[in-house]
Parts: structure tokens; sequence; C-alpha cells
């Protein structure tokens, strides 16, 4: 299938979609220190490349990395910028109602940093209990045991000293299948 790029998209393209699809990834990161190894991205660019696989393996939209997150406990690194925890529920809160309001339903929040889990479920509790026909799947990528396959395959025998995690339904080979997210899309009611 393809990927579908939001940011290589028109919005024609999106009408399309919207006829016969109504799932979104949303990749929330940071932009923080992290050691003298890894640069301020990290946190944005593991889950987009996971992301990206996503999207490529079911045709669901992906829209650009949200590269800010709540990072208050790295500002005594230089470069660490970080949003308020409350700037962050108000980001989600908006991103979504932007998605609901085109006609996204199904949603997919890949997280890449452990400072916004709080901030994000702060969020989901307000706008989920305003919407509630909206659907919101909220994972983190180092709980997923589909990343031990990407491990696996850029650093050969780096997962076998770890027990696997169960693999998540959602990205089992990369295809989520939570109940109503298919490989194949389903129109929007």
């Amino acid at each position: 299938m393809p990927r579908r790029l939001l940011e290589k998209m028109t919005w024609e393209d999106v009408e399309a979609y919207l006829r016969n699809d109504d799932r979104l990834i949303l990749v929330f990161g940071s932009t923080e220190q992290h050691g003298r190894h890894l640069t301020f991205a990290t946190d944005s660019l593991i889950p987009y490349a996971i992301a990206k696989r996503v999207s490529e393996a079911t045709g669901v939209i992906l829209a650009p990395p949200v590269a800010y997150g709540m990072s208050l406990h790295h500002l005594g690194f230089p470069g660490s910028l970080s949003l308020r925890p409350q700037t962050l529920v108000q980001v989600v809160i908006d991103l979504l109602e932007s998605a609901v309001h085109h006609g996204f339903h199904r949603i997919l929040l890949l997280n890449g940093h452990g400072g916004n889990i709080a901030a994000i479920r702060v969020a989901l509790a307000d706008i989920l209990n305003r919407i509630p026909d909206l659907r919101v799947m909220l994972r983190s990528w180092w709980t997923m045991g589909a990343v031990g396959d990407i491990l696996e395959k850029a650093w050969p025998g780096s997962t076998k000293a770890t027990p696997r995690r169960e693999r998540l339904p959602c990205f089992s080979r990369y295809a989520p299948t939570w109940p109503g997210w298919t490989a194949q899309p389903t129109p929007p009611t």
C-alpha cells in the first residue's frame, strides 16, 4: 500500500481519502537532550519512522510529527525545548478536534517521549468525554513488540538477550488490527 504523508498531500487528496476511510496517525515527540550520543530529535524521529511503516502497511494518513513535548525536566541541558503540561494538553485537544472536524474518527497517537504521557492522557479524558464517537489509541513506541522486529533488522542479535514482549495487536506486522482498525479502510459512518 502507498505511504500517505499528510505533508505531501493536497486538501483534495484528503477529501478523497475521507470518502473511504476515517483513520489518522499523529506522532508526538520532544526536543530534548539524549546524552552525548543522540540528537535532540530522537524522541520524534523514532516514532515517526515507525509510523511511516504503519502508514505504508495500512494506507492510513500520517500527519507530520509534533516535535515538542513536555520536557521541563530536561531544561538543565542547553538546547532542550519544552512545552508546559497544560500547553501540550491543549495542543493534543486542538489537533484531535481539527481531525474530527474533517471526518477523522479513528486516530492512533504514537508517542515518543515518556514526559508526554500524563498530558496526553489528560487531553484524552477531556476530548473523549465531549466527543464520544471519537476512537483514539495511545501507544508509546517502546512498549510495542513490533519494535523488536525493527531493532533486529537494524542490529542483528540485539533483541535475543531480552525476552520479547507480546506483540500489541495494533502493530502486529505493522498493520493495526484493533477492533475497527483494519488494514483495509472502512467507509466512515
